[in-house]
């Protein structure tokens, strides 16, 4: 027995000193304190909870800092759809690559305050808009702050995001960038129709064609009420990242990327995207086969970090990224 746990014990201080040490893991040091952020706890990272007014309402979020005194940029994450607190996991990420990030409970959860909206009523019109007012105050205090007012500040968004995060963007106050991962360039009764085909199948790409799923989307019952993202889109001026997962199976991503690409063709130029064949709709992950994190967070890191002069590599075909059908 005492040698079972010398030798475990050994193992843990080897495992500890490689995450500390060797350079090829610094991705899975990262992720190991984005696990312990989902907690709340952080580690080695500066952080200060913030309460912000938003409408009739005080919503709570915590400022999550670089390492560096400066950060390159500052952002505010706008969550998918459900009872979601603060993205402490995420901020993290973003943060350990020079970014300030500021991540708030949504309405109506944790301890933020008014009313969560579920069920059919959360995706209306009126809730996107409320939750886009959220989303501006949140971009106001980072703004404002002594630390960040001197930053380009934009917002990231994860899937229901991509609805909300245009809103705010169109909005006082002006931001800069907007990042959207698996976010929706569709109706949400596009969304709701495909979603309802294949969210519940986790192989549901294994069985099905796109030519069978594009049939599929001409059966769409649109609502009288629907909520179309391009009605932002389009009037939108600052440069915008999609980051789509070829195997999505709640989202449209084909619809989605036609839909830009006619955005892209009748002059919203300073918009790109980019198709990852092999993930999913949770495209920021661990990728255990690479011993790294995923593609689509470093390709969004690089392209905020390249605003104003965007790589123009983004949004074209290359070895990772075909050709959007």
């Amino acid at each position: 027995m005492r040698r079972v746990l010398l030798t475990g014990l050994a193992a843990l201080v080897l495992l500890c000193g490689a995450l500390l040490f060797v350079p090829r893991l610094r991705d899975a040091r990262l992720t190991l304190g984005a696990v312990l952020a989902r907690f709340g706890v952080l580690v080695g990272m500066e952080s200060q909870d913030v309460d912000f007014q938003s409408t009739d309402v005080t919503l709570s979020g915590t400022i999550v800092f670089p390492k560096q005194s400066q950060p390159t940029a500052s952002v505010v994450l706008l969550h998918g759809s459900g009872r979601v607190t603060r993205m402490l996991w995420l901020a993290r990420l973003f943060a350990s690559e020079g970014l300030a990030v500021l991540t708030y409970d949504k309405r109506g959860v944790a301890k933020s305050g008014g009313q969560f909206e579920g069920g059919l009523s959360a995706a209306s019109a009126a809730n996107f808009d409320l939750l886009a007012q959220d989303a501006a105050a949140a971009a106001t205090v980072l703004i404002q702050h002594p630390r960040t007012r001197n930053t380009p500040v934009g917002y990231i968004g994860l899937s229901q995001g991509g609805w909300i995060g245009p809103i705010a963007a169109t909005r006082p106050p002006p931001v800069s960038f907007l990042v959207l991962f698996s976010g929706p360039v569709t109706t949400v009764s596009e969304e709701g129709h495909f979603s309802d085909l294949a969210e519940d199948d986790p192989k549901f790409w294994e069985a099905h064609s796109r030519a069978e799923v594009a049939e599929y989307m001409k059966s769409v019952r649109y609502s009288d009420v629907d909520v179309d993202s391009r009605t932002s889109l389009v009037k939108l001026r600052v440069p915008a990242f999609w980051a789509f997962g070829g195997r999505d199976n709640i989202m449209p991503v084909d619809l989605s990327v036609t839909r830009l690409k006619e955005l892209i063709a009748r002059g919203q130029s300073q918009f790109q995207y980019r198709e990852y064949p092999e993930y999913g709709h949770e495209v920021v992950v661990f990728d255990f086969s690479r011993m790294s994190l995923s593609q689509p967070f470093k390709d969004s890191v690089e392209w905020i970090r390249s605003i104003p002069g965007r790589s123009p590599a983004l949004g074209a075909p290359t070895d990772d990224a075909p050709t959007p059908r």
